[in-house]
């Protein structure tokens, strides 16, 4: 009887808001997602037996509006509270696992529904296909919130301690270990909270994931404390209280020193061109190449420039291959005429086998210098799957016959970093700059600016650029250097050495381009201190080419400040291992 009073449950929300979806195909989906979470709220309350379901319906509800672009980043401070609830009432780790897989696909559906169009507008797949797929993406990594639950019930079962110490250890844990094909930390939740992220230098974005449970076990404990008229939790008040007091001080402080430093740095003018390049059969070369001359030229006659930077995609050429053809001339012409730098994307290769028959394509960026100087080619190491490659397709070449429309680009070896007279430069390609740990051998290797180049045409006019922005502007915070953000459709933008959007953002697919002075502060950041501890356990080989050592590297360079990380789970191993002591040391 339960199971199917869960199941009609289940199938309530999905028509609802398959339901609303055709009445208001105008209206955003969140806001659907919300009527259908109330009607269903609404057939809970007749039914008890399902509002542990709608409990966890509402914790992916709480999370995924807190995210861009609703952006009600409060909401996180009481997303795991429906959840705390859940492990309260369940003792089944089956029904624990349930619900979390419930919370999770949700939280993936409610923050990557994009991820479904893009499978169809460029993956060229049908729906009856594409839908499966993202379905089963939704499935496959939702697993942070089934061990959030089977930990916290874990944790409250064998540790007679208090959980407010626990329970954000758990919540810590998951967010640090547990892999994402798009990585994202429930930290990334307050990118817009200035004075809050600067903790960021020292802990990575899961010292906010910390706070952030911390601060949700305490209103829970509170709650529960007048619910259940127990001890009200005076000591866990203090604490948070200090907590957050600690974290905005840290934050003032450190902003006005970041600030300091910025005002006396050499200042970088730098133009930023959006050329709204379309992909497959509507891309006209003459347009493409009209577009970048005429941007480029707008943004060189009217200010002196230090640098110009295209994106990714913005044209299909090969500078170091074809010098001659229309855009690399363009690039040549440019660079000498205004005596300015230029980062741009392009295509490189080389030829490998027993013959050097067979043909390598990589994603690459490249700088030249107003001499022509050209800089050795960074090639994209994190390529972006299904759409430059298939997984496994080196083993089995017969998919990409099937499908055509996927690029099959073979990954990167090294890390570059670009001379430029005035700072380092860091080229990340695409969503690269996502991964905390990988962003900053760049850094450590001497970089001192970020510049990302992307093409977020992939994901359409939906909120997923103003994500990978939101998740990028870390790694301002974390490294202490600006990032130039150039995208082939938008959002293209600055964002300063404290993680500050410091510029105007460019519209989604409009041609437009930006210039902005950036003042790299050319400081070692406390995150890069304390972060060098990673390389005493792993330093990354990417010239082994292997599935196994590209799915290793992915993990760790995911993962964020590994010393913070290594901290936690060494706490939850003690807590564990001596687990009897510490509960009679607690009595």
């Amino acid at each position: 009887m339960n199971f199917l009073m869960k199941l009609s449950t289940l199938i309530i929300y999905v028509l609802s808001s398959i339901v609303f979806s055709f009445l208001f195909p105008d209206l955003r989906l969140e806001l659907i997602f919300i009527f259908s979470l109330f009607l269903t709220g609404i057939f809970a309350y007749f039914f008890p037996q399902t509002q542990l379901l709608v409990a966890s319906l509402l914790a992916a509800h709480l999370v995924f509006l807190s995210f861009p672009d609703t952006d009600y980043e409060f909401l996180i401070f009481f997303a795991f509270i429906p959840l705390f609830l859940v492990v309260e009432k369940v003792k089944s780790k089956r029904s624990l696992f349930f619900y979390g897989v419930i919370a999770g696909v949700m939280t993936l559906t409610g923050g990557f529904y994009w991820l479904n169009g893009t499978i169809v507008d460029f993956g060229h797949f049908p729906q009856q296909i594409a839908l499966p797929i993202f379905i089963a993406y939704t499935l496959a990594f939702s697993l942070k919130f089934p061990v959030i639950l089977l930990g916290l019930s874990w944790m409250k079962k064998h540790l007679d301690i208090s959980r407010l110490i626990t329970f954000p250890l758990v919540i810590t844990l998951a967010d640090f270990l547990i892999y994402e094909l798009f990585p994202w930390y429930f930290g990334n939740s307050q990118y817009n909270n200035i004075y809050f992220i600067q903790i960021a230098e020292l802990t990575g974005v899961i010292g906010l994931t910390y706070v952030i449970a911390f601060i949700n076990i305490l209103i829970y404990e509170v709650y529960r404390s007048v619910r259940d008229q127990s001890v009200f939790p005076v000591k866990g008040l203090i604490v948070g209280t200090l907590m957050i007091i600690g974290v905005y001080t840290f934050g003032f402080i450190r902003v006005s020193q970041i600030e300091e430093a910025m005002q006396k740095a050499q200042p970088i003018t730098v133009s930023v061109i959006q050329p709204n390049t379309p992909m497959g059969p509507e891309r006209n070369p003459n347009k493409v190449l009209n577009t970048l001359r005429d941007l480029s030229l707008k943004a060189l006659k009217n200010n002196k420039i230090d640098l110009l930077v295209w994106p990714e995609s913005a044209a299909s050429f090969s500078y170091r291959w074809n010098r001659m053809s229309p855009v690399s001339e363009l690039v040549t012409h440019l660079a000498r005429k205004y005596k300015v730098h230029i980062l741009f994307g392009d295509l490189d290769w080389d030829f490998k086998g027993p013959q050097n028959n067979k043909r390598r394509v990589f994603n690459s960026a490249n700088l030249i210098s107003p001499g022509l100087d050209l800089s050795d080619p960074y090639h994209k190491i994190y390529l972006l799957p299904f759409g430059e490659y298939i997984p496994l397709g080196d083993w089995f070449p017969s998919i990409y016959e099937k499908v055509e429309n996927v690029g099959h680009f073979t990954h990167g070896r090294s890390i570059e970093v670009f001379d430029f007279p005035k700072a380092q430069l860091v080229p990340q390609i695409c969503y690269e700059v996502l991964l905390p740990t990988f962003t900053r051998q760049f850094i450590k290797k001497g970089g001192e600016v970020i510049v990302n180049i992307t093409n977020d045409m992939w994901f359409g006019k939906t909120k997923a650029s103003k994500l990978h922005l939101a998740h990028a502007l870390f790694r301002a915070v974390e490294n202490r250097v600006p990032i130039v953000r150039c995208t082939n459709t938008g959002i293209s933008t600055f964002v300063d050495s404290v993680g500050r959007i410091a510029s105007r953002q460019t519209p989604l697919y409009q041609p437009d381009f930006l210039t902005h002075t950036i003042y790299p502060p050319k400081i070692r950041s406390l995150y890069l201190s304390v972060a060098d501890l990673a390389g005493l356990f792993y330093e990354a080989d990417f010239e082994k080419d292997s599935v196994t050592g590209r799915l290793f590297n992915a993990t760790l360079f995911q993962n964020e400040n590994p010393l913070f990380g290594l901290i936690i789970i060494l706490v939850g191993l003690f807590l564990i291992v001596f687990r009897k002591r510490v509960n009679d040391w607690v009595e």
